[in-house]
């Protein structure tokens, strides 16, 4: 581990941390972000993100907010969806609009897709690498980055237990990380869903069945979809199988949570 696990804490920015080898580092904006807010290095951030798929990526490359969510979750990050005004459509006027309410607050922000972190007039990404003040310091690719279209931004906060490095990652034992510890966090971080399993055990394959409160209801009042259902039979053998029905769970929520009826 690059970092104390109990240095963190609190919620702070710091320069990209690539370590000082070939293998601790990972060039993408992703890994990049989380190794600003925790200290650990971009290769230890990827390894968080990567750990939320059942089926290890072969390398961390371009992130989507799923699996950005899920890294800082990991941390101890909450993260809230910031409304971006209409007149609003570069970097550079959502800067000026809020030069004087952004204060402290961190923000992720995605900009021509790509992932930043602004705090107050303190600009640092993956490119950068270093904190940049945007008032007292020029930077081209800063410069360039503020031009670019906006597209998503998010205020991030310390969790109620504070910034922590998820430590069991890094332990060698490979036994150490077991899918069922996941299963609970997939649980515990959408509690909206309501996902659930149980266990035959008089079976000799030792079944799960696995469901979705919240996804029944949606089919349930939708005939004309028929993919929760049809596709998946939601019966599976092993805690490995459980975590993909769960993310097939997650991407059919994220497709139909329109039609959900509160």
């Amino acid at each position: 581990m690059s970092v104390n696990i109990n240095d963190v804490g609190t919620l702070k920015i710091r320069p990209v941390n690539h370590g000082t080898k070939k293998s601790d580092k990972n060039g993408y904006c992703g890994p990049s972000v989380i190794s600003i807010l925790t200290g650990m290095t971009t290769a230890e951030s990827a390894k968080v993100i990567n750990s939320f798929y059942v089926k290890r990526k072969r390398y961390i490359k371009a992130t989507n907010i799923w699996e950005m969510s899920n890294g800082f979750f990991a941390c101890g990050i909450d993260m809230a969806k910031i409304k971006i005004p209409k007149h609003i459509k570069t970097l550079n006027k959502w800067l000026d609009d809020t030069e004087y309410s952004r204060k402290d607050n961190i923000y992720l922000v995605a900009s021509s897709h790509h992932w930043l972190i602004i705090q107050g007039n303190n600009y640092v990404c993956g490119m950068t690498k270093n904190i940049i003040n945007m008032k007292t310091s020029e930077n081209t690719f800063v410069n360039k980055m503020r031009r670019t279209n906006l597209q998503e931004i998010y205020l991030l906060k310390s969790s109620s237990k504070g910034v922590k490095i998820p430590a069991h990652l890094f332990i060698k034992n490979k036994d150490k990380i077991k899918p069922y510890n996941k299963v609970k966090a997939f649980q515990k971080k959408y509690p909206e869903l309501k996902l659930s399993y149980e266990i035959d055990t008089s079976d000799p394959e030792k079944i799960y069945y696995v469901g979705s409160e919240t996804l029944e209801k949606i089919a349930d009042n939708n005939p004309q979809i028929d993919d929760y259902r049809d596709e998946r039979y939601h019966i599976v053998y092993s805690w490995d199988e459980v975590l993909e029905e769960f993310d097939f769970f997650i991407d059919y929520y994220i497709k139909h949570k329109h039609l959900e009826v509160k």
